[in-house]
């Protein structure tokens, strides 16, 4: 058995591994607590370890709860996000931390096609055929690659009004929770071993704003400018007239699924067969 000091030394150089991956992320930084996982599991020691003084919190704490979703104001969009209490000018409303995606172009959705090798179903990257509904809530630039995606507590919500918007997006200054050097960057940087997020965004309030007024910020004149044009020549897709959607398909657990030779499903439904094991298997047979 290794002494303290070895053991824990050891521990120190596994948790500071170079080549970083997602399990060795979720390891526990110290000896102390990797021996407290093996005894309650690292589930207990997480919450143990996220329990924080009322100090440090009035320090160092976010609010998650200044917006709630609800229908938005604005004509057509949808869903929107409002402020569940009194916020005062220059408060914070909401703390977005960001996914980051070196390669924008990981969010293209292609067709498929039948590998003979595999006998598979695999991408067919010659025929792009859409994108990743989460391009629609990121932030990027035109001349980078670099996707930011922000995922704060109901940020996602918050609707683009360019001519009276009441918050604004700022770069966090607290440096428990944004690394400041990132900015510094390439997308090289962020192309590596970059496992854990290292950036927050913070939604500030412009003005005052009230109980139950909704949230919103200016998304910027390239978007304001894409928007209309897509407004201008987006024509509907032709649905036909025994179309059905898969809202309609998910909520209805009567009608039987149609067979190959009774016709396939419109190009936006899939389906899928969820089958649970352990009930499906009677005395070592299936039924």
């Amino acid at each position: 058995m290794l002494p303290e000091n070895a053991a824990s030394d050891f521990w120190d150089m596994v948790i500071e591994f170079p080549y970083k991956s997602r399990p060795l992320s979720s390891l526990p930084k110290n000896l102390l607590s990797a021996r407290r996982g093996i005894a309650v599991g690292i589930k207990q020691v997480e919450v143990e370890e996220s329990i924080r003084p009322l100090w440090h919190l009035k320090k160092h704490g976010k609010c998650l709860d200044n917006i709630t979703p609800g229908n938005s104001t604005i004509p057509h969009a949808g869903r929107g996000a409002f402020a569940s209490r009194f916020i005062s000018k220059g408060s914070m409303v909401a703390p977005a931390p960001l996914l980051h995606f070196p390669d924008r172009d990981s969010l293209i959705i292609y067709a498929e096609k039948y590998d003979n090798v595999t006998k598979t179903n695999v991408r067919d990257y010659s025929k792009p055929i859409g994108k990743q509904l989460l391009l629609n809530y990121c932030f990027g630039h035109k001349s980078s690659t670099l996707l930011l995606c922000p995922y704060g507590s109901g940020t996602w919500f918050i609707n683009h009004n360019s001519g009276s918007p009441n918050v604004k997006i700022v770069w966090s200054e607290d440096p428990n929770y944004h690394n400041s050097t990132w900015l510094q960057k390439d997308v090289t940087f962020f192309e590596g071993d970059v496992w854990n997020g290292g950036m927050l965004f913070e939604y500030i309030a412009l003005r005052d704003i009230h109980k139950g007024e909704e949230i919103t910020f200016d998304y910027g004149e390239e978007w304001e400018n894409a928007w209309k044009e897509h407004i201008e020549h987006w024509i509907p897709p032709e649905v036909s007239s025994d179309h059905l959607s898969p809202r309609e398909l998910n909520m209805d657990s009567t009608t039987p699924l149609r067979t190959h030779e009774e016709g396939t499903y419109s190009d936006d439904i899939e389906i899928w067969c969820i089958m649970d094991i352990e009930k499906s298997v009677k005395n070592g047979t299936w039924y």
